[in-house]
């Protein structure tokens, strides 16, 4: 429903690459980078060029589009348990998938549209820009790249999920409980997407291991969350987890042509981010439970980047979805059953 009724709203926080004349917008400045033919095809006339206004922002209309049509996907998995009966207590497990989805509802990325509008002329990519008063993409309410959710083309994944276990009491002269070790990991091979039915595989690009402009939210190729609990003689459990987030880069440092550009160079990565939290839960009585924890005990600040963009969880200039971004909090808790 969000797709489809999401209010519409404009913001200017396109980046575009660079030009080797050094403007941003191609059909800019005094000598544009591109020419007139290119620059008509954009909405350009022969009074505006030599004369647009260039800028290094553009903006873009962000929201819902109640025309979308549902998407359809397909389900490969395939998995193996193992419990090894000379080590009781472990269990282990890999679970591979292949995801196929067509009808993708996404955006089209403004860099690809004003690219195939510039060289192609097709229509579909050049009803997706505004220009604006003489001619700019920039600072009127008129001119704004189309980045509202529409069907695009599909997108492929593939990977391993995994999880290890592992639970022993401990007896050392006496009771001391029992320690529980688990493991949830991702490990993400491809992240394919085809931005239009009509790309041909040249088109296409895998955005697993990056992040930014096309590829949107980081795809770490590896995440995991490690859990040590001890159940101890006592109605008390300990906890203590490791949250890994492998280092993602940015994706136009790709060797894929389809996501090669210019970017800033504090944006290049991503670096791997590591949590730690602790929690304790009391069994008070049989109807009352205390928990208590601190999350993100070191106090480990998000990594920042000028590339999160609204669209794909980024606010401000990191995302929250992804990293933690309050840095180490305290909870606690009481839940009483009647």
């Amino acid at each position: 429903m969000n797709e489809l009724f999401q209010p519409q709203l404009r913001q200017q926080n396109i980046q575009l690459p660079q030009n080797p004349n050094g403007s941003y917008d191609p059909c800019s400045g005094a000598t544009p980078y591109a020419t007139f033919a290119q620059c008509a095809r954009t909405g350009v006339t022969s009074a505006e060029y030599g004369h647009v206004a260039d800028y290094n922002f553009f903006g873009q209309l962000l929201g819902g589009n109640p025309n979308l049509k549902p998407e359809t996907g397909r389900t490969l998995t395939a998995g193996v348990v193992l419990e090894p009966e000379f080590l009781p207590g472990f269990t282990a497990s890999a679970d591979y998938f292949r995801i196929e989805v067509s009808d993708l509802i996404g955006t089209v990325d403004p860099v690809l549209a004003l690219n195939q509008c510039l060289n192609t002329g097709d229509n579909y990519f050049c009803s997706l820009l505004h220009r604006g008063v003489g001619g700019t993409l920039h600072a009127t309410q008129d001119a704004y790249f189309i980045s509202t959710n529409v069907n695009t083309g599909s997108l492929k994944t593939t990977g391993v999920d995994v999880a290890l276990g592992y639970r022993t009491p401990l007896n050392f002269g006496r009771n001391w409980g029992s320690v529980n070790l688990n493991l949830n990991g991702t490990y993400l091979d491809s992240y394919i997407t085809k931005p239009l039915p009509t790309s041909t595989a040249a088109q296409t690009y895998d955005c697993a291991g990056y992040y930014g402009f096309q590829c949107g939210a980081p795809h770490p190729k590896w995440r995991h969350v490690f859990t040590t609990m001890w159940e101890t003689p006592w109605p008390v459990a300990l906890t203590a987890t490791w949250r890994f987030i492998d280092a993602v880069r940015i994706s136009r440092a790709s060797s894929q042509s389809t996501l090669q550009g210019t970017y800033n160079q504090i944006d290049y990565k991503l670096p791997i981010e590591n949590y730690i939290d602790l929690a304790a839960t009391w069994r008070a009585s049989s109807q009352l439970t205390v928990r208590a924890g601190i999350n993100n005990v070191l106090d480990r600040s998000p990594p920042l980047t000028s590339q999160s963009q609204y669209q794909y969880g980024g606010n401000l200039n990191t995302y929250p979805g992804f990293y933690d971004a309050l840095g180490r909090y305290l909870f606690l808790s009481a839940q009483i059953d009647f």
